[in-house]
């Protein structure tokens, strides 16, 4: 696991408080300063964030547990 992760817009999540941070050159998360490196510094250096991964849609299944919508609901 990587110390940052990519999301669906431009922020990242860092993994250890799960904190998100927007894409802001003023924000020092994503920045960095002198007493603290940010998101592009660690880039920088060649880390590699965790990819984007969309949570899954639950769907209905019908086809493989041979049950109607309805059977699934308990309708």
């Amino acid at each position: 696991m990587a110390e940052y992760k990519l999301t669906q817009n431009e922020s990242v999540i860092r993994n250890s408080d799960k904190a998100c941070i927007p894409a802001d050159m003023a924000n020092r998360d994503y920045n960095g300063d002198a007493m603290r490196p940010g998101y592009l510094q660690w880039l920088a250096a060649g880390g590699v964030p965790d990819p984007y991964m969309p949570k899954p849609v639950p769907t209905l299944d019908s086809v493989t547990t041979g049950k109607t919508a309805a059977q699934i609901l308990g309708a």
